[in-house]
């Protein structure tokens, strides 16, 4: 099977440079009507994407903003792929938009209109159906039973029901939209549900502690993956279908899990494993792409430093967006690059920024309320901390991604993901969408950044220690003393 895919792919990448170029005036035009007198002076954003899966989004893309100054707003945003897919972010309270992507073709026109708090679609039957079909509801309503492998089976049939729904819109439409579109748009609805089907499965899986069940999860999941590789993919479309690329993506993450809880301290957490899988069985266009979803969609808890493996991967990415990607993935973490100047408030709300360290060495801790990974680390890092809290040259800096006040207190209080002692921040109510995490392209937590004492990145992406009898912790150690200085590590 999989060399099968693997010459389906082959051809994928010949095919691309001819598709690339049928005709289109290479740019998609946005009009946007404003009949809320409300949103005069604040500004609405578009994003761009030649693909995307979860973790980039609203991260690394082509970002267009303008400030609304009357009823009109238009955008000309240039398109010389066939399809990519754009996020139109308005301001508050039309946000109901904020978490959908749209396919768009090169050359169309699109209208939408503000009003009322509600977001209309005008004119362009592609964009209308996009909007039904984000719009289907997910049907949830089932027991979750991480220990009864029947759960898997009673949620897939439920997204079975929400992608039958979406397939009927599609048909609705189907005279009225371009045929290449409502290829590509029928595969999004299909391969999306099946996609979620993956990732409901990692969630059961990593949830239950019972190897029995685990087993007969996997068997599923495994008669499900035979099942939906059996039909025949149009490679053309598929280059096209941003959900298909993040099927093959998480069909071989199901394929690594078990190596997850092998608890092995030494282990990686499935990463070799798929890039092996990635670099062996996949080529050109498609290889590029899940290299680039692996790297942005995976926290391996500082057992992968993500600098050596670009570095690796770089030379032989020729794929353009996914280059791009990694560049920008690379010198957000890379050693010597400017750290990004923060001010930020902490619990007191006392703003504290970057320019206040100076002269220190900055570890810079990422957490969430909620993230057991967080507060995992916490404890873990806990001797770290102790050897150089009292340093003159060192400190210790907790940023939630929190965009409750409230939250941030109360993880502040509990004492669970900060250190007692160290610097806590706020993302001032902003969370994943403040400058510090785009900056950074941070997309999995816990995250730590080490900043020098002349204010560059030492490493964005240092080892994270653990319990589990790795090295991890020495390795911070050296890394932190040598930030700080031989000299100054004598004197502490």
């Amino acid at each position: 099977m999989k060399n099968c895919i693997l010459s389906i792919f082959l051809i994928t990448a010949l095919l691309h440079n001819a598709f690339s170029n049928t005709p289109g005036n290479g740019a998609i035009n946005l009009k946007v009507l404003i009949s809320d007198a409300s949103l005069i002076g604040k500004d609405l954003q578009v994003e761009q994407y030649i693909y995307y899966t979860p973790a980039i989004v609203g991260t690394f893309c082509s970002t267009f903003t303008k400030k609304i100054t009357g009823k009109t707003l238009s955008f000309s945003i240039k398109q010389d792929q066939p399809f990519a897919y754009i996020r139109i972010v308005p301001p508050p309270p039309y946000l109901e938009i904020t978490d959908k992507l749209l396919l768009t073709t090169s050359g169309d026109d699109i209208a939408i209109k503000l009003d009322g708090g509600k977001v209309t679609f005008m004119d362009a039957p592609q964009y209308r159906c996009q909007w039904e079909l984000a719009s289907v509801p997910p049907e949830t309503t089932s027991e979750i039973t991480p220990d009864d492998a029947s759960t898997l089976e009673r949620r897939f049939k439920e997204l079975d029901g929400v992608m039958a729904k979406q397939l009927a819109i599609l048909t609705g439409y189907k005279t009225k939209i371009d045929p290449r579109s409502w290829d590509v748009l029928e595969m999004n609805a299909v391969y999306k549900s099946y996609s979620d089907k993956l990732t409901y499965f990692i969630f059961y899986f990593r949830q239950s502690r019972d190897s029995i069940m685990r087993s007969k999860m996997a068997a599923v999941i495994e008669k499900l993956i035979m099942s939906i590789d059996s039909a025949a993919v149009n490679p053309v479309t598929a280059l096209n279908s941003s959900p298909y690329l993040y099927y093959l993506y998480l069909k071989e993450r199901c394929r690594a899990e078990s190596r997850y809880f092998n608890n092995d301290p030494n282990s990686d957490y499935g990463f070799n494993e798929l890039h092996s899988s990635f670099m062996h069985y996949y080529s050109n266009v498609t290889r590029d792409r899940l290299l680039t979803t692996l790297i942005f969609s995976t926290n391996f808890f500082g057992k992968i430093n993500l600098l050596d493996i670009l570095e690796k991967d770089l030379p032989i990415i020729t794929d353009p967006p996914s280059r791009s990607l990694l560049v920008n993935k690379r010198n957000a973490l890379g050693r010597g690059k400017k750290a990004y100047p923060f001010k930020l408030p902490d619990e007191h709300d006392q703003w504290v920024s970057l320019d206040d360290f100076k002269g220190k060495v900055v570890i810079l801790d990422f957490y969430f309320n909620g993230c057991t990974g967080c507060a995992f680390l916490v404890r873990a890092i806990e001797p770290v901390y102790q050897e150089f809290r009292n340093h003159p040259n060192v400190a210790f800096v907790s940023i939630t991604i929190d965009s409750s006040k409230a939250l941030f207190l109360e993880s502040v209080a509990s004492g669970i993901y900060t250190h007692k002692g160290g610097v806590n921040l706020y993302t001032n109510g902003e969370g994943m969408e403040h400058a510090i995490i785009k900056y950074y392209g941070i997309t999995g937590y816990p995250k730590l950044i080490i900043i020098g004492k002349d204010g560059n990145i030492v490493d964005g992406d240092p080892p994270i220690p653990t319990n589990n009898g790795s090295n991890a912790a020495d390795k911070l150690r050296s890394i932190i003393a040598h930030a700080i200085g031989t000299t100054d590590s004598l004197q502490r």
